[in-house]
C-alpha cells in the first residue's frame, strides 16, 4: 500500500512548489493561502508558537530555525516591543536571520514561512494541494 502512495506524495510536493514563490518574497495569493493554512493549523494545535524578545538570543534563533525546518510555518510572539511597527521590524529581521519569509505581522505576532526540503511530505504542501483541488 505504501508503494501506491509514494507517487501521489511526490506529485503533491511537485505541484505545490509552483504555487508558492520560493525565496524571501511571497506574492499576495501565496501569503493569503499561508495565512489560511496557519489559521487551520492553529485551530488544530499543530502550529508551532515561539515567544521571543526584541533582541533574541542565539538559542532562540536556533529554536526558530529548527521549528521552521520541521514545521515550515512558525508563529512568533514578540515581547518587549512598544509599538506594532517595532514588531514588524523585529519580525522582518528575524525572517532575514533565519532565511525565511515574513508572511504577516498582526499586533505583536509574526508569522514566518520557510519551505522545507528535508521532508518528503509536508503538512503545508498537502493543505495547499487540497485547497487548490476543485470542489465536487
Amino acid at each position: 500500500m505504501t508503494n501506491l502512495l509514494l507517487p501521489v506524495l511526490i506529485a503533491v510536493v511537485v505541484v505545490t512548489i509552483g504555487r508558492i514563490t520560493l525565496g524571501n518574497s511571497l506574492n499576495g495569493a501565496s501569503k493569503r493561502l499561508l495565512r489560511s493554512i496557519a489559521a487551520t493549523l492553529k485551530r488544530t494545535k499543530e502550529l508551532s508558537t515561539i515567544r521571543c524578545t526584541k533582541a533574541p538570543s542565539a538559542h532562540t534563533l536556533l529554536e526558530i530555525g529548527q521549528s521552521l525546518d520541521m514545521y515550515e510555518l512558525v508563529l512568533l510572539r514578540i515581547d518587549d516591543v512598544g509599538k506594532n511597527k517595532q514588531a514588524k521590524l523585529v519580525g522582518s529581521e528575524l525572517a532575514a536571520l533565519t532565511n525565511s519569509s515574513l508572511v504577516q505581522t498582526l499586533g505583536h505576532t509574526a508569522l514566518l514561512y520557510k519551505p522545507s526540503y528535508s521532508h518528503r511530505y509536508s503538512v503545508v504542501a498537502a493543505m495547499m494541494h487540497a485547497d487548490t483541488q476543485p470542489k465536487q
